[in-house]
């Protein structure tokens, strides 16, 4: 069954959803992807809606990636959310959980990127000057050769009547116009 975005951290977090089906998930949609591959594994993992950071799944995916040889795992640890989003509650959510996942990917020696932005710099506010400040904060680095990750959904809007993404028809994200905004700003 389908929980949606907050529905499944709501289920996770009241205990409904056991751990053997969280990790039969995993192995299968590790399984599917091989087989859609010719038996290739993902290069790295991220979780819808950073799923994989949540404190009930993130163990299991952590081991199970390293069974696979997956070595590579998003950390979304935006750290612009702290002062642009400090009321997106789900932000903030992502971000602490994303602190303490990120005990456990150095545990099972799984890589990730220096930084990460995107939760702050989505849709309309997916602009060069947002992205220019967010790039500001590491002036001060001193770490060479640092690796970056920018989140970002560019796109065209689908059309309800053709498909995209969602049960029966497109869901809002997938007709969104501001998935043609980010693919505008990229391409320009």
């Amino acid at each position: 069954m389908m929980h949606g975005k907050l529905g499944i951290r709501y289920e996770l977090d009241k205990g409904s959803i056991q751990q053997e089906h969280v990790e039969y998930e995993i192995i299968n949609q590790f399984n599917r992807y091989k087989e859609l591959t010719n038996g290739q594994l993902p290069k790295h993992i991220d979780g819808h809606q950073h799923i994989h950071v949540h404190p009930m799944i993130v163990e299991s995916v952590a081991r199970l990636a390293k069974q696979f040889g997956i070595n590579y795992i998003r950390v979304p640890y935006d750290q612009m959310v702290i002062t642009w989003n400090a009321n997106n509650l789900f932000h903030n959510e992502i971000v602490n959980q994303t602190k303490e996942a990120m005990k456990i990917f150095n545990k099972y020696a799984l890589l990730y990127c220096d930084y990460f932005f995107g939760m702050t710099t989505m849709g309309k506010e997916f602009t060069l000057n947002n992205i220019e400040k967010c790039l500001k904060i590491l002036e001060n680095e001193s770490k060479k050769n640092l690796l970056i990750e920018l989140m970002c959904h560019p796109g065209y809007p689908s059309d309800p009547l053709v498909g995209g993404c969602g049960i029966g028809q497109p869901d809002a994200f997938s007709q969104s116009i501001e998935r043609q905004h980010e693919f505008d700003i990229l391409s320009s």
